[in-house]
């Protein structure tokens, strides 16, 4: 595949990416169904570079360690809170946990509203959480689940996280 070849079809699935709403997440490569192993290396490349790409934004992320400290817990008690879906994490490559920064307030407390939007999407997996929390919605004027929560706005959060997975809002 040529080199402007790979732009257009890494811009297409960005495109498509944006479209497409987290709770159909995992029907989001079909459409792209590889018939070559470059292709299908190019679509990998792609994925990898949008999960970097959820891991940087509004300030990064936080080891196990890191929020227990702030929270003043045990490292099991963020554990727990994760499995529980009231916090949002990610596993690395190397079998750790990191936890983005922007799901807590200035206090080092997660964001009001934060684990009942988790628990209203029902989401499959890490990335997709992610993915709702930090996407602009157009019926929510372009503004994200995430600002909602830093605006004091849950209802209108948890309300958004309720339609979202049963409509894809």
């Amino acid at each position: 595949m040529a080199k402007t070849g790979k732009r257009a079809l890494v811009h297409q699935v960005r495109a498509f990416l944006h479209r497409r709403t987290a709770s159909r997440a995992k029907d989001i490569w079909k459409p792209f169904k590889p018939r070559s192993r470059l292709l299908h290396r190019s679509l990998r490349e792609v994925r990898f570079v949008d999960k970097l790409a959820l891991e940087e934004p509004e300030g990064g992320a936080i080891s196990t360690e890191e929020v227990a400290e702030n929270l003043d817990v045990t490292r099991q008690a963020v554990d727990l809170r994760r499995q529980k879906g009231q916090l949002v994490a990610w596993r690395t490559s190397e079998k750790r946990w990191r936890f983005p920064v922007w799901q807590f307030g200035s206090d080092g407390r997660p964001l009001a509203g934060l684990s009942e939007c988790i628990a209203a999407t029902e989401l499959d997996n890490e990335w997709n959480a992610m993915i709702f929390f930090l996407s602009p919605a157009e019926s929510l004027g372009g503004l994200r689940p995430l600002d909602l929560l830093r605006d004091g706005r849950v209802s209108q959060a948890v309300a958004y996280a309720e339609r979202y997975d049963r409509h894809g809002a």
